[in-house]
């Protein structure tokens, strides 16, 4: 009974979440300390490239450049996460990111 009472918690924080950043009316970013060091391609009808964008490959930077953040979707601990990297108007996704790791 009280897995499904917190399961419940979680699913409702999460569709808030979720409205909230859809509607804009919250800001997502990463907290302080956090990096995203891979990604992949993302595409506005949700397909996902296999092709992986990883930090560090092609210059000496540990991390990706990456900026605008919103949640794609949430199941209450994580979500999808869609952002651009560096100057590209692309945008790239992270599965499964914990949403401990937001700033919302």
């Amino acid at each position: 009974m009280r897995n499904r009472t917190v399961n419940k918690i979680l699913t409702l924080i999460s569709v808030l979440i979720l409205a909230m950043t859809v509607l804009g009316c919250s800001r997502v970013s990463l907290k302080p300390g956090v990096h995203i060091t891979n990604a992949y391609h993302y595409y506005p009808d949700g397909m996902r490239c296999h092709c992986m964008v990883v930090a560090g490959l092609m210059d000496d930077d540990p991390y990706l450049d990456a900026h605008d953040f919103r949640i794609e979707d949430s199941n209450g601990t994580t979500c999808t996460l869609v952002f651009k990297i560096g100057n590209s108007n692309d945008l790239y996704c992270v599965d499964n990111y914990p949403l401990s790791n937001l700033d919302y």
